[in-house]
């Protein structure tokens, strides 16, 4: 960090830390367990900026955005008759 370090390159920084987290932790899920290709992305975790970088670092994923995951998710449940 320098005096010049700008309120962007401190969130591109925060950002590329998160990928390179997400990135050794699905390398970690890939030894135990055969991935999909589509990683499904929920809420906050959508953003326009952010998703950019993630496409980018993880090519060999496709990403699809899972618009109301919540309300879907309740309304399953509401259908389970267990």
């Amino acid at each position: 960090l320098t005096l010049k370090t700008t309120r962007e390159d401190m969130l591109y920084a925060v950002s590329w830390a998160m990928i390179t987290f997400l990135k050794e932790a699905l390398e970690e899920f890939r030894a135990l367990a055969t991935l999909k290709e589509i990683i499904k992305v929920t809420g906050g975790a959508d953003i326009p900026g952010y998703s950019d970088l993630k496409r980018e670092a993880l090519r060999e994923f496709k990403f699809e955005s899972v618009r109301e995951a919540s309300l879907k998710g309740a309304a399953a449940l509401s259908r389970d008759e267990r």
